[in-house]
C-alpha cells in the first residue's frame, strides 16, 4: 500500500477517493448540459475504489483492474452478504473505460440516475463495512484481523 501507512490507513484513503469520485459526479450532474459520461465515468470509478479499499484493508494490493464484478468477487471472502451490492456493479462496469472516448456508448438520463444511485450504494455498503472495522478497534481495543468479518457481521 502507500508507504508508511497501515492497511487500515491505505484503505480509509481509498474510500476517502472514492467518496470525492462520487460527490464529484453528484456536482456535475447540477450541469447544463450534462456531462453524462464523465458523470458516469466518476460513478464507476468511486465503485471501483470502494472495492479495492476492501481488498487493501485485508493486506491484498488490489490487481489493476477495471471490473467491477471481477473486484467484488475478490472482496466476497472478506465481506458478507455482497449480493447488495451485485446489479449495482453489474450496471456501473460499462462506464469504466468506453465513457472516456467519445460516441462509445450511448446513456440516457435514467440510466445516469441509477449510476449515481448504484455508485452510493456500493461506497455506503464499503463505507459501513470499513467503519465497522474501525469502530470495532476503537471499542475493543482488538484489531480486526485480515480476512475475518467485522463484528456484528454475520459468518456465511
Amino acid at each position: 500500500m502507500a508507504d508508511g501507512m497501515t492497511n487500515r490507513e491505505s484503505a480509509e484513503e481509498w474510500q476517502r477517493f472514492a467518496k470525492m469520485d462520487l460527490d464529484s459526479a453528484e456536482f456535475l450532474a447540477q450541469m447544463n448540459p450534462l456531462p453524462i459520461e464523465i458523470i458516469c465515468f466518476h460513478c464507476q470509478q468511486s465503485a471501483e475504489k470502494s472495492l479495492k479499499s476492501i481488498l487493501i484493508l485485508n493486506g491484498i494490493f488490489p490487481p489493476k483492474i477495471h471490473d467491477l464484478k471481477e473486484l467484488k468477487e475478490l472482496c466476497t471472502p472478506y465481506i458478507v452478504e455482497a449480493v447488495i451490492i451485485d446489479d449495482a456493479c453489474n450496471h456501473l462496469n460499462n462506464y469504466s473505460v468506453r465513457t472516456r472516448y467519445p460516441k462509445e456508448i450511448d446513456i440516457s438520463p435514467d440510466q445516469l440516475r441509477k449510476a449515481i444511485a448504484d455508485s452510493k450504494v456500493i461506497w455506503e455498503y464499503t463505507n459501513r463495512f470499513l467503519s465497522s472495522c474501525l469502530n470495532a478497534d476503537k471499542q475493543t481495543g482488538v484489531t480486526v484481523q485480515p480476512g475475518a468479518k467485522a463484528p456484528g457481521e454475520h459468518q456465511n
